[in-house]
Protein backbone atom coordinates (compact mmCIF):
# COMPACT_ATOMS: atom_id res chain seq x y z
CA UNK A 1 0.00 0.00 0.00
CA UNK A 2 1.26 3.68 -1.06
CA UNK A 3 1.89 6.13 1.46
CA UNK A 4 1.17 10.04 0.63
CA UNK A 5 3.35 12.20 2.71
CA UNK A 6 3.68 16.14 1.96
CA UNK A 7 7.10 17.13 0.68
CA UNK A 8 8.89 17.54 4.43
CA UNK A 9 9.81 21.30 3.86
CA UNK A 10 5.94 21.81 3.42
CA UNK A 11 4.58 19.54 6.66
CA UNK A 12 4.52 21.24 10.13
CA UNK A 13 4.82 17.83 12.16
CA UNK A 14 3.01 18.69 15.47
CA UNK A 15 -0.26 20.00 13.03
CA UNK A 16 -1.20 16.72 11.81
CA UNK A 17 -4.07 15.74 13.43
CA UNK A 18 -3.25 11.94 14.17
CA UNK A 19 -2.31 9.96 17.72
CA UNK A 20 0.50 8.55 15.20
CA UNK A 21 1.85 8.81 11.93
CA UNK A 22 5.04 7.78 9.61
CA UNK A 23 6.74 10.22 7.09
CA UNK A 24 9.65 8.93 5.02
CA UNK A 25 11.89 11.48 3.54
CA UNK A 26 14.88 11.51 1.22
CA UNK A 27 17.43 14.08 2.18
CA UNK A 28 20.85 16.15 0.89
CA UNK A 29 23.28 16.65 3.26
CA UNK A 30 22.32 18.84 5.74
CA UNK A 31 22.65 20.57 9.06
CA UNK A 32 19.21 21.50 10.79
CA UNK A 33 19.13 24.23 13.75
CA UNK A 34 17.93 23.44 17.49
CA UNK A 35 14.56 22.59 17.14
CA UNK A 36 11.72 20.99 19.20
CA UNK A 37 8.59 19.08 18.67
CA UNK A 38 5.15 18.42 20.49
CA UNK A 39 5.39 15.14 19.40
CA UNK A 40 7.37 11.98 20.32
CA UNK A 41 9.77 11.07 17.37
CA UNK A 42 11.39 7.58 16.67
CA UNK A 43 13.82 8.04 14.09
CA UNK A 44 15.63 5.74 11.63
CA UNK A 45 17.93 6.16 8.61
CA UNK A 46 17.24 3.51 6.18
CA UNK A 47 19.94 4.21 4.21
CA UNK A 48 23.27 7.10 4.95
CA UNK A 49 24.46 7.91 8.36
CA UNK A 50 22.62 10.81 10.18
CA UNK A 51 24.18 12.26 13.46
CA UNK A 52 22.20 13.21 15.88
CA UNK A 53 22.96 16.10 18.76
CA UNK A 54 20.72 16.16 22.16
CA UNK A 55 21.81 18.34 25.06
CA UNK A 56 25.66 17.73 25.41
CA UNK A 57 25.89 14.37 23.64
CA UNK A 58 26.48 13.83 20.10
CA UNK A 59 24.83 10.41 18.77
CA UNK A 60 25.90 8.41 15.33
CA UNK A 61 22.76 7.13 13.74
CA UNK A 62 23.42 4.87 11.22
CA UNK A 63 21.06 1.70 9.25
CA UNK A 64 21.60 -0.59 12.34
CA UNK A 65 20.61 2.26 15.41
CA UNK A 66 17.73 3.81 15.58
CA UNK A 67 16.60 6.96 18.06
CA UNK A 68 13.90 7.91 20.48
CA UNK A 69 13.18 12.03 21.12
CA UNK A 70 11.23 13.06 23.59
CA UNK A 71 8.39 15.25 22.73
CA UNK A 72 9.94 19.22 23.72
CA UNK A 73 13.60 18.17 23.47
CA UNK A 74 15.60 20.35 21.83
CA UNK A 75 17.95 18.71 18.90
CA UNK A 76 19.30 19.14 15.81
CA UNK A 77 20.77 16.68 13.16
CA UNK A 78 23.54 16.44 11.30
CA UNK A 79 24.54 14.49 7.65
CA UNK A 80 27.13 14.81 5.34
CA UNK A 81 25.79 12.50 2.55
CA UNK A 82 22.61 12.07 1.18
CA UNK A 83 20.13 10.18 4.09
CA UNK A 84 16.63 8.61 3.81
CA UNK A 85 15.16 8.92 7.28
CA UNK A 86 11.96 6.76 8.25
CA UNK A 87 10.01 8.71 11.15
CA UNK A 88 7.40 7.56 13.19
CA UNK A 89 5.43 10.49 15.46
CA UNK A 90 3.31 9.97 18.14
CA UNK A 91 0.93 12.38 20.38
CA UNK A 92 2.77 13.26 23.49
CA UNK A 93 -0.03 11.42 25.96
CA UNK A 94 0.23 8.31 24.09
CA UNK A 95 0.24 5.34 26.62
CA UNK A 96 3.05 3.19 26.57
CA UNK A 97 5.98 5.10 25.47
CA UNK A 98 9.20 5.68 26.49
CA UNK A 99 9.95 8.01 29.33
CA UNK A 100 13.86 8.94 28.18
CA UNK A 101 14.20 12.53 26.75
CA UNK A 102 16.82 10.37 24.26
CA UNK A 103 18.29 7.18 23.38
CA UNK A 104 19.43 5.31 21.19
CA UNK A 105 19.55 1.61 20.56
CA UNK A 106 20.09 -1.42 18.38
CA UNK A 107 17.90 -2.17 15.08
CA UNK A 108 17.87 -5.70 14.13
CA UNK A 109 16.07 -7.28 11.57
CA UNK A 110 12.43 -7.51 13.76
CA UNK A 111 12.72 -3.71 14.76
CA UNK A 112 13.59 -2.95 10.79
CA UNK A 113 11.17 -4.38 9.28
CA UNK A 114 8.56 -2.90 11.83
CA UNK A 115 9.84 0.58 11.21
CA UNK A 116 9.75 0.02 7.62
CA UNK A 117 6.54 -1.00 7.34
CA UNK A 118 4.99 1.62 9.73
CA UNK A 119 5.42 4.04 6.83
CA UNK A 120 2.30 3.07 5.02
CA UNK A 121 0.11 4.93 7.31
CA UNK A 122 1.81 8.61 6.03
CA UNK A 123 0.45 11.77 7.97
CA UNK A 124 -2.81 11.99 5.16
CA UNK A 125 -3.89 8.60 6.33
CA UNK A 126 -7.08 7.81 7.78
CA UNK A 127 -6.71 6.01 11.27
CA UNK A 128 -8.29 2.50 11.64
CA UNK A 129 -8.13 -0.19 14.16
CA UNK A 130 -4.97 -1.74 11.99
CA UNK A 131 -2.88 1.80 12.24
CA UNK A 132 -3.97 2.25 15.79
CA UNK A 133 -2.94 -1.31 16.86
CA UNK A 134 0.57 -1.45 14.88
CA UNK A 135 1.19 2.15 16.52
CA UNK A 136 0.43 1.16 19.97
CA UNK A 137 2.79 -2.02 19.65
CA UNK A 138 5.40 0.12 18.16
CA UNK A 139 5.18 2.09 20.88
CA UNK A 140 5.34 -0.56 23.43
CA UNK A 141 8.28 -2.10 21.61
CA UNK A 142 9.96 0.97 21.43
CA UNK A 143 10.11 1.14 25.12
CA UNK A 144 11.71 -2.19 25.49
CA UNK A 145 14.57 -1.38 22.52
CA UNK A 146 15.16 2.25 24.72
CA UNK A 147 14.87 -0.26 27.88
CA UNK A 148 17.99 -1.90 26.28
CA UNK A 149 19.92 1.40 24.79
CA UNK A 150 23.81 1.80 25.10
CA UNK A 151 26.01 4.60 25.53
CA UNK A 152 26.62 4.60 21.33
CA UNK A 153 27.54 8.51 21.63
CA UNK A 154 30.36 11.36 22.34
CA UNK A 155 30.19 14.59 23.76
CA UNK A 156 29.69 18.05 22.91
CA UNK A 157 32.22 20.46 23.59
CA UNK A 158 31.27 23.47 25.26
CA UNK A 159 34.63 26.10 24.78
CA UNK A 160 36.23 26.44 21.66
CA UNK A 161 39.58 24.64 23.14
CA UNK A 162 38.17 21.55 23.74
CA UNK A 163 36.06 21.76 20.34
CA UNK A 164 39.12 22.52 18.61
CA UNK A 165 40.80 19.14 20.55
CA UNK A 166 37.87 17.46 19.79
CA UNK A 167 38.04 18.01 15.78
CA UNK A 168 41.63 17.24 16.00
CA UNK A 169 41.21 13.57 17.28
CA UNK A 170 38.15 12.97 14.44
CA UNK A 171 40.13 13.97 11.54
CA UNK A 172 43.28 11.91 13.47
CA UNK A 173 41.75 8.80 14.52
CA UNK A 174 44.61 6.32 13.69
CA UNK A 175 47.41 8.25 15.26
CA UNK A 176 46.04 11.41 17.43
CA UNK A 177 47.69 11.79 20.69
CA UNK A 178 46.90 14.24 23.63
CA UNK A 179 50.20 16.39 23.18
CA UNK A 180 48.64 16.69 19.56
CA UNK A 181 45.16 17.43 20.63
CA UNK A 182 46.52 19.85 23.04
CA UNK A 183 48.51 21.69 20.13
CA UNK A 184 45.32 21.71 18.17
CA UNK A 185 43.69 23.34 21.17
CA UNK A 186 46.65 25.67 21.45
CA UNK A 187 46.74 24.69 25.43
CA UNK A 188 49.09 22.59 27.36
CA UNK A 189 48.42 18.46 27.55
CA UNK A 190 47.88 19.33 31.44
CA UNK A 191 45.44 21.68 30.70
CA UNK A 192 43.61 20.16 28.22
CA UNK A 193 43.27 16.98 30.38
CA UNK A 194 41.68 18.99 33.22
CA UNK A 195 39.03 20.94 31.04
CA UNK A 196 37.97 18.18 28.91
CA UNK A 197 37.30 15.70 31.78
CA UNK A 198 35.32 18.80 33.17
CA UNK A 199 33.49 19.38 30.23
CA UNK A 200 32.57 16.13 29.09
CA UNK A 201 32.72 13.74 32.46
CA UNK A 202 35.45 11.67 30.62
CA UNK A 203 38.81 11.88 30.01
CA UNK A 204 40.66 12.28 26.24
CA UNK A 205 41.61 9.26 25.89
CA UNK A 206 37.83 7.77 26.48
CA UNK A 207 36.49 10.59 23.77
CA UNK A 208 39.60 8.81 21.18
CA UNK A 209 37.92 5.42 21.71
CA UNK A 210 34.55 5.68 21.55
CA UNK A 211 35.34 7.58 18.33
CA UNK A 212 37.78 5.00 17.02
CA UNK A 213 34.48 2.52 17.66
CA UNK A 214 31.67 4.69 15.87
CA UNK A 215 34.09 5.01 13.16
CA UNK A 216 34.31 1.67 12.68
CA UNK A 217 30.73 0.89 12.29
CA UNK A 218 30.10 3.24 9.85
CA UNK A 219 33.19 1.02 7.91
CA UNK A 220 31.75 -2.04 8.49
CA UNK A 221 28.66 -1.43 7.07
CA UNK A 222 30.85 -0.97 3.74
CA UNK A 223 31.02 -5.21 2.64
CA UNK A 224 33.80 -4.58 0.41
CA UNK A 225 36.39 -3.63 3.09
CA UNK A 226 38.29 -5.75 5.36
CA UNK A 227 38.18 -6.18 9.10
CA UNK A 228 41.85 -5.56 9.05
CA UNK A 229 41.64 -2.90 6.89
CA UNK A 230 39.56 -1.05 9.06
CA UNK A 231 41.78 -2.41 11.94
CA UNK A 232 44.84 -0.39 10.46
CA UNK A 233 43.14 2.39 9.54
CA UNK A 234 41.69 3.26 13.47
CA UNK A 235 45.25 2.56 14.84
CA UNK A 236 45.11 -0.65 16.06
CA UNK A 237 48.24 -3.10 15.67
CA UNK A 238 46.22 -5.76 14.66
CA UNK A 239 42.77 -7.45 13.84
CA UNK A 240 42.34 -9.55 17.13
CA UNK A 241 43.17 -6.05 19.24
CA UNK A 242 40.38 -4.65 17.42
CA UNK A 243 38.49 -7.47 17.89
CA UNK A 244 38.59 -7.28 21.01
CA UNK A 245 38.10 -3.86 21.41
CA UNK A 246 34.68 -3.64 19.52
CA UNK A 247 33.22 -6.53 20.79
CA UNK A 248 33.91 -4.57 24.38
CA UNK A 249 32.23 -1.86 22.78
CA UNK A 250 29.30 -2.98 20.41
CA UNK A 251 28.70 -6.62 21.98
CA UNK A 252 29.30 -7.86 18.21
CA UNK A 253 32.26 -9.11 16.67
CA UNK A 254 33.13 -6.58 13.62
CA UNK A 255 31.92 -9.79 11.60
CA UNK A 256 28.75 -10.53 13.46
CA UNK A 257 27.98 -6.29 13.14
CA UNK A 258 29.32 -6.58 9.59
CA UNK A 259 26.46 -9.00 9.12
CA UNK A 260 23.45 -7.58 10.87
CA UNK A 261 24.50 -4.08 9.05
CA UNK A 262 23.89 -6.19 6.02
CA UNK A 263 20.53 -7.10 6.76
Amino acid sequence: MAHENPPAEALDVDAVPRGAFALADEWPPLRSAVHTHAKHQLLFCARGSLRLIVDDAAWLLPPQRGAWIGAGVPHSVEATAPVALRTVYFAPDAPGLPAARCAVFAVDDHARAMLLHAMRWGPAHRPTDLSRAYFAALGHLCAEWVAAARPWHLPVARTPEVAAAMRHTLAHLADATAESAAEAAGVSTRTLARRFTAETGAPWRSFQHGARMLEAMERLALPDTPVIEVALALGFDSASAFTHAFKRFAGLTPSAWRAASAG
